[in-house]
């Protein structure tokens, strides 16, 4: 007989409720991973909660299934922001100042 989630030994190998997996549920950080069975009983899996977008280019962290949206600049990539004309301003390393002209 198969194994099911009752608390019994079904399969009467010694266990109980084994090999029955897991249940996932939400999506995004509030995503979470569950035994599908604990003492007897089918376990109820309840996502986390979301939280404001962090904007590191990682993680849903609102929970609606897009990864940092809303979010102006994402840490760790480059964009281009400054649109005005660029003049070198010393000798040394290459800086750049906006124009007054």
């Amino acid at each position: 007989m198969p194994e099911t989630c009752n608390g019994i030994d079904d399969d009467c190998n010694g266990l109980t409720d084994e090999g029955l997996g897991n249940t996932t549920c939400g999506i995004g950080a509030c995503q979470v991973t569950v035994p599908f069975c604990s003492s007897g009983q089918v376990t109820q899996c309840t996502p986390g909660q979301p939280v404001a977008e962090i904007c590191d280019g990682q993680l849903d962290d609102d929970c609606d299934g897009v990864v940092d949206n809303g979010c102006a600049c994402v840490n760790g990539t480059s964009q281009s922001c400054y649109t005005g004309s660029r003049r070198r301003t010393t000798s040394g390393p290459a800086t750049w100042a906006r124009s007054s002209a």
